[in-house]
């Protein structure tokens, strides 16, 4: 199977929406990345997944923007994986912080020793769940009310709720993908700070760079998705093996995968980022020498 291979370099992109100006930061100094057409994405977006492998490898990614979420506004983060129970640590999740850099929440799915997802509170013990079949793929949605009611759901299953009765704040959000042995692979990650506003700040930030033929219809999909689980609408989807069976595993345009930090592509004729397909338009690109795309 041909895989599309990246090599993921340190970088700061600041690029400004029409709403406000945002960084993104990529902390690791180099990592493989593989994609290819997949099972662990979410339903009706691309199928298109991102697979980390190696022995020990992580990718860490930050996003840093005042105010992703504030009292009285709602946050919803998603994301879909699958992998294999392994020896060496192996975990994929998110983490929210306060703009002193305090950890207010984070969940995620571990597949050391067990398979389990899972959501830690800064001031309570954590929170974790059995998953059967790892090898399937999963889900993990955590949305937080206009009134500070968090939820975790797996699999689009309500397994906990909360309470965060003391939060200001949310200004910077950590991705984490640590692999031990074998290879993790995840799908769509979204994380929007107003799922009313979701259709326009997507377009805005992840789809940079990308000329989308059904892009209306994807916008439609993720909006619908948001408010089923913020309205407490959702069906369980239980992850089957016929699921995973009939999704194509062939390679895949990276470009058409969902996530909300940029990543540059090493090799360039330049020093510093390109497209892996030199005819496209740079038109979008306001700086040639600093050519980035959006995954």
């Amino acid at each position: 199977m041909l895989l599309s291979l990246i090599n993921v370099r340190i970088f700061v992109a600041n690029f400004a929406s029409n709403k406000m100006q945002k960084e993104w930061l990529l902390n690791q100094q180099r990592t493989e990345l593989s994609f290819r057409e997949c099972s662990a994405s979410t339903a009706d977006l691309p199928k298109v997944c991102a697979i980390l492998s190696g022995q020990k490898t992580k990718i860490e990614q930050k996003l840093i923007q005042k105010n992703i979420y504030s009292y009285g506004q709602e946050l919803w983060v998603h994301f879909t994986a699958k992998s294999t129970i392994q020896k060496i640590p192996s975990e994929i999740y998110f983490t929210a912080y306060d703009n002193l850099e305090n950890s207010i929440f984070s969940a995620g799915l571990s597949f050391f020793q067990a398979s389990l997802a899972f959501f830690n509170h800064s001031s309570s013990s954590t929170f974790k769940t059995f998953i059967w079949n790892p090898e399937y793929t999963h889900s993990i949605d955590v949305a937080v009310k206009r009134d500070g009611n968090t939820s975790l759901f797996v699999d689009n299953k309500l397994v906990m709720q909360t309470k965060f009765a003391y939060i200001n704040s949310i200004d910077s959000i950590t991705f984490t993908v640590l692999n031990g042995y074998k290879e993790i692979e995840f799908g769509n990650i979204i994380i929007d700070s107003d799922p009313s506003q979701m259709v326009e700040q997507n377009i805005q930030d992840v789809f940079v760079f990308r000329n989308l033929e059904k892009e209306q219809l994807v916008q439609e999909k993720i909006q619908n998705l948001a408010k089923t689980l913020l309205d407490y609408n959702y069906k369980s989807q239980t992850p089957t093996e016929l699921k995973e069976k009939h999704t194509p595993s062939g390679s895949a345009d990276p470009r058409r995968f969902i996530f909300p930090f940029q990543i540059g592509y090493a090799g360039s004729k330049k020093e510093g980022y390109f497209r892996p397909n030199e005819d496209d338009d740079t038109s979008d690109s306001e700086d040639d020498s600093k050519v980035f795309f959006e995954l």
